[in-house]
């Protein structure tokens, strides 16, 4: 663990470097240094705050950043543990669909063709079955920095994805109505 606190100092000298880079570079860093590979846990918040003197806010924010760039998992009440050593990767993405279909392949090749490198996308199949579904996002909230959804119509569908944070959600191909704001995207085939 010194190694992480070694990492995150070495960075205080740099002009214009907030404290947030601060933890994230560093956390990067000891990853490429290979002093840290998956699976290793990472410092609690109240440990790195007692280490370092940053503000609770500044820590939450910064895992936040490496659990949505898909570099760090967080497991409840277990802490924070490294997920990949690709730390050149800007964005993890959710993408789920109703099943592996022609129409679903070729939505995915342009999407995965089109979303940029340094993106990781994990996809997901519903194939229509509510339970299924229910499911599959009850898993992925608060793992992704997006999540690109193909809803089932149906009545749970809105209460179901309300768990998912709407200024990183996208729902493609069909429309079904949410109480909060959101973007959509409709396929015509």
């Amino acid at each position: 663990m010194q190694d992480i606190y070694e990492q995150i100092h070495e960075l205080e000298g740099i002009p214009g470097m907030s404290k947030h880079e601060q933890l994230v570079q560093g956390i990067i860093n000891t990853i490429n240094a290979r002093l840290l590979s998956r699976g290793d846990a990472l410092p609690s918040v109240n440990k790195l705050i007692s280490k370092l003197g940053f503000a609770r806010e500044t820590i939450a924010r910064g895992y936040k950043e490496l659990v949505e760039r898909g570099i760090v998992t967080s497991r409840n009440r277990k802490g924070f543990f490294v997920s990949s050593n690709d730390t050149g990767q800007q964005l993890k993405v959710a993408l789920l669909l109703f099943a592996f279909d022609t129409f679903q392949e070729t939505f995915y090749k342009t999407f995965r063709a089109n979303i940029g490198e340094n993106i990781q996308l994990d996809v997901f199949f519903h194939h229509n079955n509510i339970e299924v579904f229910e499911s599959i996002v009850s898993t992925i909230k608060g793992r992704y920095g997006m999540y690109v959804v193909a809803p089932i119509p149906h009545p749970k569908t809105a209460e179901i994805l309300k768990v998912l944070p709407m200024d990183k959600f996208l729902m493609i191909d069909r429309y079904e109505p949410l109480a909060a704001d959101y973007s959509h995207i409709m396929m015509i085939s």
